[in-house]
């Protein structure tokens, strides 16, 4: 049977479901910026269950909460938690657990229009609910959330050359092995993608504008921070699934402007659009830009050294992209 991540009943229009964005066949990630009109690429969600914070900015402090601002986000499933609450009362779902229980309130949701049921036109039915129904729709729109978010989690890391031992240099094509050489010496790569999911989970500024930007306009990280505690969708998780909230006690620094998360590496050869904004169309272009840092936004005050030319030979060039489409 179908699970929620794959269900397209859970969008406002049913034409989009998860795995619409989150493609198994693009390492769960999309050549599209976004159903709508987003300006972040899609990122691929191997590794999430060991990360805390979601978003290319990370602005989720869990997974429930991450999926929970997806589904009402007009811009993208355009749903609501009215709609979600009401997907919960069909009994051919294996969801029982998340269906709502207060007297009434089934009639009530099954009565609403689909056009009733969009992120735009729902908030004003949502809160005319009295305060025990409106509770029952909440409950059940994070138990749905993290029943996606678990399925998030479930989703193993593929089985590649570097993660089946033994990996003896025998065993690699010899470019390959120079290219992870690079990897964690000269290029510098290893500095922040390491790990299972060659991702350290961080937040980092790395001089990448939009398209014809001199400036990167986009705040990332800064404006993340700010409105944490206040998220509601933080304080929704928080409020059922408390043990996997992370801590969003931070101090906002202007370190954290145009700082945006660590990609996974995993599935790279899969992929056609890199960096949070979707920029490069190919990996040769994301080593020409680390190789060279032409048209990098570099700012004053972040840490030195983690910004600096490459300077890489065609050969360590060509090294670390076979090394790349090896992960």
């Amino acid at each position: 049977m179908q699970g929620p991540f794959f269900d397209k009943n859970l969008s406002a229009d049913g034409a989009h479901s998860c795995a619409s964005c989150h493609m198994p066949s693009q390492a769960w990630s999309s050549d599209q910026l976004s159903v709508g009109k987003l300006t972040r690429a899609v990122p691929s969600l191997y590794g999430a269950a060991d990360k805390q914070y979601f978003f290319w900015d990370g602005r989720a402090a869990s997974l429930e909460a991450q999926v929970m601002e997806v589904l009402e986000n007009p811009a993208e499933m355009n749903s609501s938690r009215l709609l979600v609450a009401r997907y919960a009362l069909d009994n051919g779902r294996p969801i029982a657990s998340c269906r709502p229980t207060t007297h009434g309130l089934a009639d009530e949701l099954t009565s609403l229009a689909p056009s009733q049921l969009t992120a735009s036109e729902s908030r004003r039915l949502y809160l005319g609910l009295d305060l025990e129904s409106r509770s029952e729709v909440d409950k059940s729109f994070a138990c749905v959330a993290h029943l996606i978010a678990d399925y998030v989690r479930s989703i193993p890391i593929p089985r590649t050359v570097w993660t089946s031992a033994p990996k003896r240099k025998n065993d690699i094509d010899p470019s390959v092995w120079r290219g992870a050489v690079v990897f964690a010496g000269k290029g510098r790569c290893a500095t922040c993608h390491y790990g299972q999911s060659f991702s350290d989970g961080q937040f980092h500024n790395i001089g990448i504008a939009n398209v014809n930007e001199v400036d990167i306009s986009d705040p990332g990280r800064f404006s993340a921070v700010q409105s944490m505690r206040q998220n509601e969708y933080n304080l929704l998780a928080k409020t059922y699934y408390p043990s996997r909230v992370a801590e969003t006690e931070f101090n906002v620094s202007e370190e954290m402007w145009g700082a945006f998360k660590t990609p996974s590496l995993i599935g790279l050869s899969k992929r056609h659009k890199f960096m949070h904004n979707g920029r490069f169309g190919s990996i040769g272009e994301v080593v020409d830009y680390y190789d060279t840092l032409k048209l990098a936004v570099v700012p004053t005050h972040h840490y030195v050294g983690l910004l600096s030319p490459l300077n890489l030979s065609q050969e360590e060039r060509a090294d670390l992209i076979a090394f790349l489409n090896s992960l």
